[in-house]
């Protein structure tokens, strides 16, 4: 299944711009037609994924917020999620997700979506405090 350039670029510009309302409708607008495949439903739980990660930003372990902005360091990940988007070895559900990732690659190497780096936390803002 093929998704929009257009869609794919909206949605990463709400996400980015912080629109989360406008991304969830997007989102809500994909998923009527997605949601009965299983490459569908992998596209949509990336997404999602993606959405809920950039909400916050200080998550250092996000694949998203950590993911790299120039062409150079952002080849080998698309060339990655290609191959695992078309690898006949996993799921249809994990073609979908991998398929998401690449769009996204994509979108960054061709310089359509700026990749924005988080708020660096220190080591200690992420422990709890003590009782």
């Amino acid at each position: 299944m093929q998704i929009s350039k257009a869609f794919v670029q909206r949605f990463h510009k709400l996400r980015v711009d912080r629109d989360f309302a406008g991304a969830e409708r997007e989102l809500e607008a994909l998923r009527g037609r997605l949601a009965r495949a299983e490459w569908g439903r992998g596209y949509l739980a990336a997404l999602e994924g993606m959405l809920t990660a950039y909400r916050n930003r200080n998550d250092k372990y996000a694949l998203i917020n950590r993911f790299p902005s120039s062409k150079e360091e952002v080849a080998p990940l698309l060339e990655e999620f290609r191959l695992k988007s078309k690898s006949y070895v996993s799921s249809d559900y994990d073609r979908g997700f991998f398929h998401a990732w690449a769009d996204f690659a994509q979108l960054v190497a061709e310089g359509l979506i700026e990749v924005e780096k988080p708020t660096e936390v220190k080591e200690e803002e992420l422990e709890s405090p003590a009782s």
